[in-house]
Parts: structure tokens; C-alpha cells; sequence
């Protein structure tokens, strides 16, 4: 109706916000569970982008929630992984890059307060451990070439 240029009766707006609300939260949780297939199917970027072209309103509390649990579960997971598995760490920052550009892409305000204080925390080990390394004995006095 709307691509021929007629309105779309209140009723029928009500229902097809409605179940693309609940296809694009059905979605999201497949998200958590199947990050690069769901991803590549690219459904959520097809709902959104249906909702757009029919200025369709869509309930995203749900959604957000789950986005900012997917998020903070691989923050998490990155945590745990520092420091023993590069390639697994890389896959997840990869993720997190991933689904922060995508939930700004979708129109999410997903909250990057813990995911920061995460990172900050995880930066911070690290480059304690790295600095612990190099002056495991204290800083080495020496004197440069000239």
C-alpha cells in the first residue's frame, strides 16, 4: 500500500510494527548464538530497513537489552582470553567492532559505559603485564649512542 502511495490503516501499521519488532528481537538472539551467520544472512539489516521505507516504528527494548548483553558477554570472553588465545581474542574484538558499527547502523543507543570500563581494564593488564615484563627488575640503566 505505502509503495503505491496510500496509507496504511492504523491497524495494519499496528500489526506490522509488531512483528517486525518480534522478527528483529528473534533475530537479535540468533545473533548471540550464530554471530558471523546471522550477520551474513544480513534479516536484521532487511527488518530495519523495511521499517525505514514504511516509517514504521519499531519496539527495540527488548532488542537493546540483548544487544547490550551480547556485547558485554564478549567483553567478558575477551577478559578471559587475554593473554593465552590470540587468534580467539582477535576473532572477538572483531565482534565487538562489529556489532558496535552495526547497532549504530540498525539506529540502536546501545550503553558503552561497562563496555569502556571493560576495555580500560583489559588495556590496562595488559600493558601492566607488558611493562612488568621489560623491567621485571627495574628499569635498566644504560646510555645512548651519540
Amino acid at each position: 500500500m505505502s509503495r503505491e502511495g496510500l496509507e496504511i490503516p492504523f491497524e495494519i501499521r499496528v500489526a506490522a510494527e509488531v512483528t517486525l519488532s518480534d522478527r528483529l528481537f528473534q533475530e537479535i538472539k540468533e545473533l548471540n548464538r550464530d554471530f558471523k551467520g546471522t550477520i551474513e544472512r544480513r534479516k536484521i539489516d532487511e527488518i530495519v530497513e523495511e521499517a525505514r521505507e514504511h516509517g514504521y516504528h519499531l519496539r527495540k527494548e527488548k532488542s537493546l537489552l540483548a544487544l547490550n548483553r551480547i556485547l558485554m558477554e564478549r567483553m567478558d570472553a575477551l577478559q578471559k582470553t587475554k593473554g593465552s588465545d590470540l587468534s580467539r581474542q582477535a576473532e572477538l574484538a572483531e565482534e565487538v567492532l562489529t556489532l558496535l558499527n552495526l547497532t549504530n547502523k540498525w539506529d540502536f543507543e546501545i550503553s558503552l559505559e561497562e563496555a569502556q570500563n571493560s576495555m580500560s581494564q583489559i588495556l590496562g593488564e595488559c600493558v601492566g603485564d607488558l611493562e612488568k615484563c621489560w623491567w621485571e627488575n627495574g628499569p635498566q640503566s644504560y646510555s645512548l649512542p651519540i
